[in-house]
């Protein structure tokens, strides 16, 4: 009686990790890299509305020579070019106004997302639904870029400004 116990029970603890280790699988290389991207975008956009850019940079996965390659540039440095570049910007008045709608999901194990994003430029607020990419930099999934699907043009001086793009421009260190 004893030996069928053990063998109910090892059958019915094989049931249970065939059961459960796909799931767990599943829900750690899809679920939580797309819940991650997802708290990482809004906490992003909250700061770029809020116009409390350190605390957006933050979640900049910024590059200064190609997005794959780890970045020459320091944070410190890094954080102060591309506060002074998003902050010249809304100066000029255009600035993120807000957000709404963010999606994210994986695609071969890559997290992607979509937002709709009012920009003010010129006065005028027009919303957009925007792509969102996503990079990892110093082991935390950050926003590398937002840009318009089409890529019509209609977000090119906001979408360069809060990019991580921070490549030098053509003479600038000569």
């Amino acid at each position: 009686m004893e030996r069928e116990n053990r063998r109910l029970y090892a059958l019915l603890l094989l049931i249970f990790l065939a059961i459960t280790a796909p799931a767990a699988i599943y829900v750690y290389q899809f679920l939580f890299p797309a819940y991650v991207a997802s708290k990482a975008a809004d906490e992003f956009l909250g700061a770029l509305r809020d116009n409390d850019l350190k605390a957006a940079f933050q979640h900049v996965s910024y590059f200064d020579t190609n997005s794959d390659v780890r970045p020459y540039i320091s944070y410190k440095e890094a954080e102060e070019r591309w506060v002074a570049r998003v902050g010249k910007l809304r100066k000029e008045g255009i600035y993120l106004k807000s957000y709404s709608d963010i999606k994210t999901w994986t695609d071969d194990a890559y997290p992607v997302g979509e937002v709709n994003v009012t920009i003010v430029e010129d006065g005028r607020a027009n919303t957009y639904r925007a792509s969102i990419h996503f990079s990892r930099l110093h082991g935390k999934m950050k926003i590398q870029a937002i840009h318009s699907p089409s890529y019509d043009g209609a977000l090119d001086g906001f979408e360069g400004a809060i990019s991580g793009n921070l490549m030098p421009e053509e003479g600038e260190y000569n």
